[in-house]
């Protein structure tokens, strides 16, 4: 005699193997020459907790499990949106682990005694190029204003600009950035700081371009539109965005960083 044990759909391995013990059990108890065998189909055609369950309130993601790129994109950009100088304000208040002074400091401005007369740090030359950006939006013909015009962000594109450049923020990251490294790590904040704060400007309506350059949904924030120098490869861990904290964000693709 053969009994087949088929368990149901809520059963995975260990509840498997625990109810199948007990069924073989009872069976061989009352019929000694039995053959019982099991099928089992949980793992191979069950259904799974997709990205791990993120979406169920109170479930923890998998110790060790590696933090998701797109989720800690979309949070930066959802910071970013709420308070578009956050990254530079980081930087301002803590500079960079490799170097850079703070010139509000005891040690900073004129009281330098290891400063070169006349040697700008390389942050400064950065906001400099920022600040020589055009006031008004420029026209759809030229590079820059295509891309205002064509994300619906040269309305808000004035005034986003110049709350980063004259901002307190991003003349202290400025001085702090002495080296070239810390510079690139500047100007892709105050690139930021610029694009966001012309997102928030535009409200939730503006088209941007995906980070392959498409059109995406409206939720994504575009490639900068005011990039003062060349875009800094990808920041480490201890960039200004990872040192700023976010809830997660209701939306689900983030732009690409300038």
């Amino acid at each position: 005699m053969r009994f087949l044990f088929v368990h149901g759909t809520g059963v995975r391995r260990e509840r498997h193997d625990r109810l199948f013990a007990l069924v073989r059990e009872r069976l061989t108890a009352r019929f000694p020459e039995a053959r019982v065998d099991s099928c089992y189909w949980g793992d191979r055609f069950g259904a799974t907790l997709g990205a791990g369950g993120r979406s169920v309130p109170g479930l923890r993601p998998a110790a060790g499990s590696a933090p998701d790129a797109v989720d800690a994109e979309t949070a930066e950009w959802t910071l970013l949106l709420a308070d578009p100088l956050c990254e530079l304000r980081v930087l301002a208040e803590s500079g960079w682990a490799d170097g850079g002074q703070d010139p509000y400091g005891p040690a900073g401005g004129d009281d330098d005694a290891f400063a070169m007369p006349g040697v700008q740090p390389a942050g400064v030359r950065v906001l400099a190029l920022l600040a020589g950006l055009p006031p008004a939006p420029p026209h759809p013909g030229v590079e820059l204003g295509a891309l205002l015009h064509g994300t619906g962000l040269a309305a808000g594109f004035p005034a986003a600009l110049t709350a980063a450049a004259d901002s307190t923020e991003a003349a202290r990251a400025a001085h702090r950035a002495t080296g070239e490294p810390q510079a690139r790590e500047l100007a892709t904040a105050l690139a930021r700081a610029v694009t966001a704060g012309a997102l928030a400007a535009a409200g939730p309506t503006p088209t941007a371009p995906a980070p392959n350059g498409t059109a995406s949904s409206n939720c994504s924030p575009p490639a900068s539109a005011a990039t003062p120098a060349s875009p800094a490869p990808a920041r480490p861990p201890s960039s200004a965005a990872s040192r700023c904290g976010s809830p997660p964000s209701p939306c689900s693709t983030p732009g690409a960083a300038p």
